[in-house]
């Protein structure tokens, strides 16, 4: 009988939805995104790192879960390296991006050709404010990441 406590009334924003946080209780979100489309070399070799243009990077609040999107171009200067794209995740919740089960892998590019690289991620969280930053890995200082996007779906 009360119009005011239905979700539309509630809404703060378009493309806004709501989640269920527990009984009886709804908790407004924000999906959100970034794009980097600078090419850049990954400089360090052998493990995760940032490129010179960081991320890309964005900040939500979330519940237990989240739905975290990225993809970008992979260019090797050389035949066959390795690389891969993954998050690292901070704020309520530490998790480092250096995990190849959460990445995305390339391997067996020939010289000069290009592949755009996909990952999907479905991640526990510690609910509040979370910041999620994409990282870069490559066998050898050969391969140029662009169009590097990040999307966060947060639950």
């Amino acid at each position: 009988d009360n119009l005011l406590e239905t979700a539309p009334a509630k809404a703060t924003a378009a493309g806004n939805y709501f989640v269920s946080t527990g009984t009886n209780q709804i908790a407004e979100r924000t999906p959100v995104g970034a794009t980097i489309l600078t090419s850049q070399n990954n400089l360090i070799t052998g493990s995760f790192s940032d490129l010179a243009t960081v991320g890309p990077t964005v900040t939500v609040t979330t519940g237990s879960r989240a739905l975290v999107l990225y993809q970008c171009n992979v260019q090797h200067t050389v035949d066959f390296p390795v690389s891969a794209v993954s998050f690292d995740i901070s704020g309520a919740t530490t998790l480092v991006g250096n995990n190849f089960d959460r990445s995305a892998q390339v391997d067996g590019i020939p010289l000069g050709n290009k592949m755009t690289v996909n990952g999907t991620n479905f991640v526990a969280l510690n609910p509040g404010v979370n910041t999620f930053k994409m990282t870069y890995f490559t066998t050898l200082n050969t391969c140029s990441f662009e169009r590097r996007m990040l999307t966060v779906i947060p639950f």
